[in-house]
């Protein structure tokens, strides 16, 4: 069975959503030092409660910056904002009703069946 990708992108402000998506990319240079921030802060707890450990860390470690990383650059990433129905997707039960299944509990054999191929190819996108 071949299998043929008919996922869409999740772009930045893609004008076929419903809701528009959102994000934000950071780049390896700016990553680096996002990378290095991150190591200050626990998670989960406000930012006003780690002050004292967070000046103790900045007194007794080496904060990793761009310098830290090979040839400058750290982790790119995304941070993304957008819906669920966001790009190809698939609605579970649980979507419709709260005794239905959710996602993560059906079975992915019920996602490769026989299928159709409708040849759109010589049409013009609007």
């Amino acid at each position: 069975m071949k299998i043929v990708d008919l996922s869409v992108l999740v772009d930045d402000g893609n004008p076929s959503e419903e809701v528009s998506t959102k994000i934000n990319y950071i780049s390896h240079r700016k990553g680096a030092i996002f990378l290095g921030l991150s190591a200050l802060f626990s998670r989960n707890k406000r930012i006003k409660n780690q002050l004292p450990q967070i000046i103790k860390r900045l007194m007794s470690i080496k904060i990793l910056n761009q310098n830290s990383f090979c040839n400058h650059q750290g982790l790119s990433t995304e941070f993304v904002k957008l819906t669920s129905h966001t790009g190809t997707h698939i609605d579970s039960p649980y979507h419709y009703t709260i005794e239905g299944e959710k996602i993560s509990e059906v079975s992915l054999d019920l996602f490769y069946k026989e299928g159709v191929l409708l040849n759109f190819s010589n049409r013009k996108l609007r």
